[in-house]
């Protein structure tokens, strides 16, 4: 494994906070941990050349499609307004992301009334157990969405059961 040349991480610190991403979210996006990314950026340790690859993939995807919560035209998380008619809804169901795989479905929502904050919701069909592939990428996709939860909350993940 080849590591990067000094100074990587640096560069990848400005280029994530230049870039508006969080932390967080970039480390989830890349499997790794916010403290192994932080390390990374404040120099303690040099990443390998395919690490950097990963980090600066997460950071320009979310550069160019940076999602943004409860896309709804006219949604400013307290109200919706209908597309077509341009009336008012009632402020219930926020939406801000979701990712759908074989067997299973994951969305970062927030209900007004039961949430606080946004929450990831995992839905998984009860026909048949989900294969191997299928578990790891709804795993990989749970990790990601709890980043990304988290970092509209701005705070970090709570898991609970």
């Amino acid at each position: 494994m080849k590591t990067a040349p000094r100074g990587t991480g640096a560069h990848l610190k400005t280029l994530r906070t230049t870039s508006g991403a969080s932390q967080p979210l970039v480390a989830a996006m890349t499997g790794t941990s916010t403290a192994y990314l932080a390390k990374v950026e404040d120099g303690l340790f040099d990443p390998t050349r395919s690490y950097v690859a990963k980090v600066t993939e997460a950071i320009l995807r979310l550069m160019k499609d940076r999602p943004r919560p409860c896309p709804v035209m006219g949604c400013d998380n307290t109200k919706h307004i209908d597309r077509m008619d341009g009336i008012t809804g009632t402020p219930v169901h926020h939406h801000a992301d979701e990712r759908r795989g074989e067997g299973w479905v994951l969305t970062v929502e927030r209900f007004d009334g039961q949430d606080a904050e946004w929450v990831v919701y995992a839905e998984v069909s009860d026909d048949t157990a989900l294969a191997a592939s299928a578990f790891l990428a709804f795993t990989a996709a749970y990790r990601e969405a709890s980043a990304y939860a988290a970092t509209l909350n701005g705070k970090p993940a709570v898991v609970t059961r």
